[in-house]
């Protein structure tokens, strides 16, 4: 992504991609369903996998008022869901990526971590900016801000270490975005008519907003959604 309205268009896209479906299946949610316990879903109350990933990140958590503003909208968007389950990234656990050093899948490379640590500490990176301009759902249940930084710093950083560590995973973002967690629940055609309609309100009278991001964390994350990590390394930016 070269500048902010490529990445706007970018998130659009996607956007689009859900609204133009009909419904939404449980075929649809295999993605989002798979990263939870099974019987906790059973239950109706989803508990993510332990599921390990090492990942570059910051918040965990982010400024008081920019999370109090994030939970404002996962609150409203609870509303709008209403009775379809669904799960909130917990407020200490919002997250924003630039880069992910292994996924779950994957063998876990050692010379990788030690790499991007070795780049991190070398670069001289000033604090930035983070803004938030809206929120979208996809259609397989992921629900995400539209975030975009500064001068696209998150979106240069990564593309720095992935031009420069060859062991870095093949499969990253190519965004800013902030998690907000998952729809697991099917919408049948009414339902979904009336929830998009309603986010679509919602969106369109969406006040942006931004918080100052001042650290950078490598961590590993043992259970999905940061519900529990460990940090291996702190950048401080300047």
């Amino acid at each position: 992504m070269n500048n902010k309205d490529e990445l706007l268009r970018s998130y659009q896209e996607v956007f689009d991609d859900y609204l133009k479906k009909d419904n939404i299946t449980k075929f649809d949610l295999q993605n989002s369903l798979k990263i939870f316990e099974k019987e906790s879903v059973k239950k109706g109350k989803p508990i993510p996998k332990d599921l390990e990933v090492v990942g570059l990140i910051s918040g965990i958590s982010f400024p008081y008022d920019f999370v109090e503003n994030i939970i404002k909208v996962q609150s409203e968007i609870s509303n709008i869901l209403g009775k379809t389950l669904h799960y909130m990234v917990k407020p200490n656990n919002l997250a924003v990526e630039y880069c992910v050093l292994k996924w779950p899948d994957q063998k876990y490379e050692e010379n990788c971590e030690k790499e991007v640590i070795a780049k991190l500490k070398n670069m001289k990176i000033k604090k930035f900016k983070l803004f938030v301009y809206g929120f979208q759902f996809h259609k397989d249940g992921c629900m995400l801000l539209q975030a975009i930084s500064e001068e696209l710093q998150i979106n240069r950083i990564r593309k720095f270490l992935r031009d420069n560590i060859d062991s870095l995973p093949e499969k990253q973002s190519n965004w800013s975005h902030i998690p907000l967690g998952r729809f697991l629940g099917p919408f049948n055609k009414e339902d979904k008519k009336l929830i998009d309609q309603k986010i679509k309100n919602f969106n369109q009278n969406f006040k942006p907003f931004y918080t100052e991001i001042n650290t950078i964390y490598l961590v590993h994350e043992h259970k999905w959604y940061m519900e529990n990590i460990e940090k291996i390394f702190t950048k401080y930016l300047l």
